[in-house]
């Protein structure tokens, strides 16, 4: 796990040298290393002490850190090192293979590159570090752009082949690790880990995409679209790789090399069948993933999926005689609405590990906000980021440099409450009256939802986009994939924002549980929640994986049947039926669902009322064209007074104005 960057020149070696305090922005990514090389075409350095055919099949180039741009130069790589496996000099990058001519600045990990390299050494391959990142150039060079499929990981790289000319970008199959674009008026090109070190560049501005700050501020939306809020910056999205050829400047191919299987596929094995291979599918994911040449440890919230990472973990290093407790970390508060401790003791209890606590401070959010901001490039919707953030703060103090998490699971297991509509409609849909009924029953004995609630449900996903809007005003929930009273629509509008029902247009919302599966691994929720995990915690050095988005569990999952995952109100079905034996009874029953979730309405309402009043009216003044001043300080305190029902567009409205101010954003 790293920070990389790259630029690209087309009009000489001069902007090269930006390639330095571009990597030394994100030193917090790779505090344990740095490397920089510029490089022109047909350059292919020889390993120290290799000749002949060997030298062409393997070996490490010499490190270069030149403090002068060659003339010849073209590219220039950097790297900020964070060290897990190899941790020797042998796994710096900028990094090449023999005479090749191919270099790479690579951030991730891949899994299965143990046994990649087994493979590529019978076919003649010869390897001189330990690392996955000397793999991944020998797969290239045997595979070309099809090595990524071999891969079962996260990364984000940037590889240049000096003989052919061209650079290859290339991101995971779902996005885990990121890679931004950007274009300096055709002049150069340049990539990154994270936004912020774009700023270094002596020709950035920082100017809001309004279509995307309209998406955020009305939908809580954003990392949906190749675009960012930052104008003129751009991703690639998961899935996705560039080739850009040094010969050619303006050809440049988008490849969608990966996406989710779309084919139904019919699915013969029984529940209990597909239990068990779900349940061995998650536990290698979990193996591979703990390999490392540093210690291990697991975030635990006390819900089904971390408390199910971990107990798996536990197995697998018990197996292996593995000495010493595994570390948890969790966030907690002395409220008991926001306090999830019954259930870590639960699991700490039953499989014996060393649970670690932070507690969370709205004081402390406030005092950390703008390096939150800071860290995390764009705005964010609510503060349980800020919980995740305090929770790697002390994964860095205890000294675990490698994290499991469990990000995933209820993108594709069905695991929001939000998924019980669409379930709902495809029974409506299918003419199975006599189960949606008793589906409804269910929901009201497990929830207590109300009927209210599913024909809500219903009409979310049934009704054209109109008439859903109609139905929301109706119900008071005006707002909902429309634009909020709060936001200037005529400005918006000027500023060529378009307000149509977003949500419905992103394809979030459908008939049965696959396609809103589909929609949030894809597009919505799941991009947005990998963003936050990332630079929660890279922010303190510290590698996180996330074993339920390995490719294989997720495309065996996506197929079955609805009622796998959703049956008699109960959510994560097979991951609940694969855990019997495996977790606390009492997690494993759980209905409720929180996370690292913080008591937002408590410190909006209560703690920290006239601190919120403060941020909200300070956001207006730093975007007085985007909001209706007015109705903004009406709506915040009707939700106060509880007039209204707290919602998080508070926050992301805190949050906007202070991205504003911290990044300098201009509006116009």
């Amino acid at each position: 796990m790293c920070g990389i960057a790259a630029i690209v020149s087309f009009s000489g070696p001069r902007c090269l040298s930006h390639v330095t305090r571009m990597v030394d922005v994100v030193s917090h990514r790779g505090p344990d290393d740095k490397g920089l090389k510029y490089m022109g075409l047909g350059e292919a350095d020889q390993p120290a002490g290799s000749t002949g055919a060997s030298a062409a099949r393997g070996g490490l180039g010499p490190m270069h850190e030149n403090s002068v741009v060659p003339e010849d130069s073209m590219v220039a790589l950097g790297h900020r090192r964070l060290s897990i496996f190899d941790l020797s000099a042998a796994g710096r990058q900028p990094m090449t293979l023999g005479d090749t001519g191919l270099w790479i600045v690579y951030n991730g990990a891949v899994y299965n590159f143990l046994e990649l390299r087994d493979r590529l050494a019978g076919m003649g391959y010869e390897f001189r570090s330990q690392t996955d990142t000397e793999v991944i150039l020998a797969a290239y060079d045997a595979w070309g752009e099809s090595c990524l499929e071999k891969f079962n990981g996260m990364w984000a790289f940037v590889l240049i082949d000096t003989k052919s000319g061209v650079v290859f970008a290339a991101r995971d199959r779902f996005g885990i690790k990121p890679l931004y674009v950007y274009e300096s008026s055709g002049r150069y090109l340049a990539f990154a880990s994270e936004i912020k070190q774009f700023t270094v560049l002596p020709e950035w501005k920082a100017r809001l995409c309004p279509q995307r700050g309209y998406d955020f501020l009305a939908h809580g939306l954003f990392d949906h679209t190749r675009q960012t809020l930052f104008q003129g910056v751009n991703q690639l999205r998961g899935g996705e790789s560039l080739m850009v050829s040094l010969k050619t400047p303006h050809r440049r191919d988008i490849n969608v090399w990966y996406s989710l299987p779309e084919a139904e596929k019919p699915v013969s094995a029984s529940l209990a069948e597909a239990s068990e291979r779900f349940r061995d599918l998650l536990v290698d994911a979990v193996r591979l993933r703990l390999r490392s040449d540093v210690p291990v440890g697991s975030c635990l919230s006390g819900g089904l999926d971390s408390s199910t990472i971990v107990c798996i973990a536990n197995r697998i290093l018990n197996s292996r005689g593995v000495s010493g407790l595994q570390e948890t970390f969790s966030s907690c508060f002395d409220s008991a609405r926001y306090d999830e401790r019954q259930y870590i003791q639960a699991v700490a209890r039953q499989i014996g590990v060393q649970p670690n606590y932070t507690f969370p401070t709205l004081s402390g959010l406030f005092s950390d906000l703008d390096d939150l901001i800071w860290h995390h490039d764009e705005p964010f919707g609510g503060t349980s980021i800020y919980a995740q953030w305090c929770v790697f703060r002390l994964t860095q103090a205890r000294g675990v440099k490698v994290m499991l998490d469990g990000q995933g699971a209820d993108e594709q297991l069905a695991g929001y409450h939000g998924f019980h509509g669409s379930h709902l409609s495809a029974l409506l849909v299918k003419g199975h009256i006599a189960r949606l009924v008793r589906e409804i029953r269910w929901l009201r004995q497990r929830h207590g939802y109300d009927l209210g609630y599913a024909i809500r449900g219903l009409a979310g996903v049934l009704l054209p986009g109109r008439l859903r809007q109609a139905a929301f005003r109706l119900k008071g929930l005006a707002g909902k994939g429309i634009a909020p009273p709060w936001l200037n629509v005529a400005a918006l509008k000027k500023a060529g924002v378009r307000l149509e029902d977003l949500v419905l247009n992103l394809g979030a919302i459908g008939v049965g549980v696959k396609q809103v599966s589909m929609s949030q691994l894809r597009t919505s929720c799941l991009s947005m929640l990998l963003h936050h995990e990332d630079r929660n915690a890279m922010a303190y050095g510290v590698e996180s994986r996330v074993p339920f988005l390995d490719y294989r569990l997720v495309e065996f999952v996506i197929p079955l049947p609805d009622e796998y995952k959703i049956w008699e109100g109960e959510s994560k079905v097979i991951l609940r039926r694969a855990t019997n034996g495996l977790i606390p009874e009492v997690v494993r029953r759980r209905q409720d669902k929180m996370g690292f979730v913080t008591p937002e309405e408590i410190w909006v309402r209560q703690e920290g009322t006239s601190e919120f009043r403060r941020e909200i009216e300070s956001a207006v003044a730093a975007a007085p064209a985007w909001f209706n001043s007015n109705a903004m300080i009406g709506w915040f305190e009707a939700v106060v007074s509880g007039k209204r029902p707290f919602k998080f567009n508070l926050w992301r409205v805190v949050c906007f104005g202070r991205w504003i101010k911290r990044f300098n954003v201009q509006l116009d």
